[in-house]
């Protein structure tokens, strides 16, 4: 779904900005991955840059994210 906002799909970025809202408004973790959304969506892709803050399981999911995005966009 980053990669499709991303792309300028406009339904992708909205979906996309509720769910980091929701994220948000939930605490913990979740809060600091919705953090990261809006920077992925801008082309951020330096894993340090991203996860300077995160906790290691939530660090470790925006690199499986950015692992993909890094796949998507090879293609």
């Amino acid at each position: 779904m980053i990669h499709t906002a991303a792309s300028g799909n406009p339904q992708a970025l909205q979906l996309i900005s509720e769910m980091a809202e929701q994220m948000s408004k939930a605490g913990g973790p979740l809060t600091g991955l919705a953090s990261v959304i809006r920077p992925m969506i801008n082309g951020e892709r330096e894993p340090e840059r991203l996860c300077k803050h995160l906790d290691d399981t939530t660090g470790q999911l925006v690199q499986g994210i950015l692992k993909e995005l890094n796949t998507l966009e090879q293609q």
